[in-house]
């Protein structure tokens, strides 16, 4: 029953689906292969586009480049960020991998202006980034080109992670450059992980973003949470995990985490 089961779900994924998550591959480069990719230019466009009319306040917040005109609000990461500026003086210094033009921190700005100071910073791709400078700089939202360009100039209390390491072909290289940093708080959410816990590996697929969003297909790991657990666990102690949105997929479950440095002298 399992295996008629398991065939007619694997029928209905690949034929009659438009989107979601397709295939497995042995490496990185022959899913890029396979995935048509996008235009990356019309995506930045379309985002760039929608923070404008946030920042003009014809929206709330973006996300995907998706306009929003009511609020929602993360609680896990409201949480996580209160939580690490307890004993940074109520002040809250926010590294943003892949944080867009600052779409997390604008959707979550009414939630976290009691803070006594912020400054969050984002680290993305280099055209995010010059828009970011150019466009949407303010006394509390900044932009870097790099992790090292950002530690320079600030010693944050938490790192954030949100829907970042299935999209790079090397997360582990990424959350190793995190470690590194011995930052005190580390926030993983809408992360993409293989359903079956018993998987050691990383599985490599291409995913198809509904056209609703944008026309775009791409490399995509579905990771080993029990790899991930071990690789985090000698340097990070588990304090929150909690599970994201259901996708619809029996391959794909989506989880977020809290990390605290083991051994924290602060």
């Amino acid at each position: 029953m399992k295996r008629i089961l398991s065939y007619f779900m694997h029928y209905y994924h690949h034929i009659f689906k438009k989107s979601g998550w397709f295939g497995s591959y042995s490496d990185w480069d022959k899913a890029a292969y396979e995935a048509k990719g996008y235009d990356e230019e019309s995506i930045f466009r379309k985002v760039f586009e929608a923070n404008i009319k946030v920042h003009k306040s014809a929206a709330l917040y973006e996300r995907d480049g998706l306009i929003f005109n009511q609020g929602d609000y993360s609680w896990e990461l409201l949480t996580s960020l209160f939580l690490s500026s307890i004993n940074n003086h109520n002040q809250l210094n926010v590294i943003d991998f892949g944080g867009s033009l600052g779409s997390t921190y604008i959707q979550h700005k009414p939630m976290i202006k009691y803070f006594d100071k912020i400054s969050w910073n984002v680290i993305e791709q280099t055209h995010f980034v010059d828009a970011g400078i150019e466009h949407f700089t303010t006394d509390n939202l900044h932009f870097y080109h790099s992790l090292d360009q950002c530690l320079a100039s600030n010693k944050c209390n938490i790192i954030l992670l949100c829907s970042v390491l299935q999209y790079i072909d090397k997360p582990y290289t990424l959350l190793n450059e995190i470690i590194k940093t011995r930052v005190p708080f580390i926030y993983i959410e809408r992360t993409l992980f293989n359903s079956d816990l018993t998987v050691t590996e990383d599985l490599i697929t291409v995913q198809k973003v509904p056209k609703s969003i944008y026309k775009a297909s791409y490399p995509c790991y579905l990771l080993s949470l029990k790899k991930f657990s071990d690789y985090m666990s000698d340097d990070y102690e588990l304090i929150s995990e909690f599970n994201g949105v259901n996708l619809h997929d029996i391959r794909v479950s989506s989880k977020g985490f809290l990390f605290k440095l083991k051994h924290d002298e602060r």
